[in-house]
């Protein structure tokens, strides 16, 4: 692995590395992966916009916090244009949330029936 933060030895390191080296992760801006934090709804829906190269759609969507210029509007608005990735009952999609087994098992489901 290209990053840091992630020794050798980490179980991951291999498919950390084939998936940055595929463009699907980045990291962060410091240059580090953070291979066992959680990742949030937005880092979710941007790795998988990416692995599956989903472009926008025809249906168009608004969340009410997901705004122009985030990083991961695009990927967001992609995936939500197909009901890949769905938002809440108030509008919103709380990018911010860290995304649950649950919520990430549903979002690959969409994509994989899809």
């Amino acid at each position: 692995s290209e990053f840091e933060d992630v020794e050798k030895n980490h179980w991951a390191n291999a498919y950390i590395a084939a998936a940055h080296k595929a463009g699907i992760i980045e990291g962060y801006r410091d240059g580090s992966f953070k291979p066992d934090a959680q990742i949030t709804r937005a880092e979710a829906a941007t790795l998988l916009q990416k692995a599956y190269l989903i472009e926008n759609g025809q249906k168009e969507l608004d969340f009410i916090d997901v705004k122009v210029d985030a990083w991961y509007y695009d990927a967001v608005m992609a995936l939500a244009s197909h009901d890949y990735v769905l938002g809440y009952m108030d509008g919103s999609f709380r990018p911010e949330n860290k995304v649950t087994r649950a919520e990430f098992s549903a979002m690959l489901a969409r994509l994989i029936v899809k």
